[in-house]
């Protein structure tokens, strides 16, 4: 009798995890991740037609928001972090990205590359700090950025900080796409003081 009970517990356990194997298999899919890059402004159009050499060291970019997730505001107080929406690669690189683009839209003859930690040597050096990129969909997207030029001997001929908010969609597609706006004001900025 034991023996009869004892079986009839391992077959029930063996159906239970067949049952649990077949939900897995049937049962709903997870959402899929989206994954976004910061694109060069179209809108941008030439300043200056100077023959330089420009380097872009990779952006600081502060601790809560270096991770793969888009961070945006849920209150004041509250970040929203979104698993299912997400940077194409880290956002010091991104953000760089973005402001060699840019530059060189703003400025067609000059040459405007990746700065590193090599002896490649640059008229100019621009380093990015960034404060604070977020925003609330369906309200507005901010972005605050402290930015420095250096001459190649490394004496820093201006630092200014740059503040923007601008209207945002509903959709992280508009967010990213309102940070695009936001990141070529920026770079026209920048590009207006290394041709002084």
């Amino acid at each position: 009798m034991k023996r009869s009970v004892s079986k009839q517990y391992i077959l029930s356990g063996i159906v239970g995890i067949g049952l649990l194997c077949l939900a897995g298999c049937f049962g709903g899919t997870s959402p899929n991740a989206s994954f976004y890059i910061l694109s060069s402004d179209t809108a941008l159009n030439a300043v200056s037609s100077e023959k330089i050499s420009v380097g872009v060291r990779p952006s600081q970019v502060p601790d809560f928001l270096d991770r793969p997730q888009i961070v945006l505001n849920e209150t004041s107080t509250k970040l929203a972090i979104s698993e299912l929406n997400r940077w194409s690669e880290p956002l010091s690189l991104i953000t760089q990205r973005a402001i060699i683009e840019n530059l060189q839209r703003l400025l067609p003859n000059a040459y405007v590359a990746t700065k590193g930690y090599d002896d490649q040597s640059f008229n100019r050096l621009v380093q990015i700090e960034l404060i604070k990129m977020s925003g609330t969909l369906g309200q507005e997207a901010t972005l605050s950025v402290w930015w420095s030029i250096q001459n190649n001997a490394g004496k820093t001929l201006s630092r200014a900080r740059f503040d923007e908010t601008l209207p945002c969609g509903k959709t992280y597609a508009d967010y990213v796409n309102t940070q695009n706006t936001l990141w070529g004001k920026l770079s026209a900025q920048m590009a207006s003081a290394l041709v002084k």
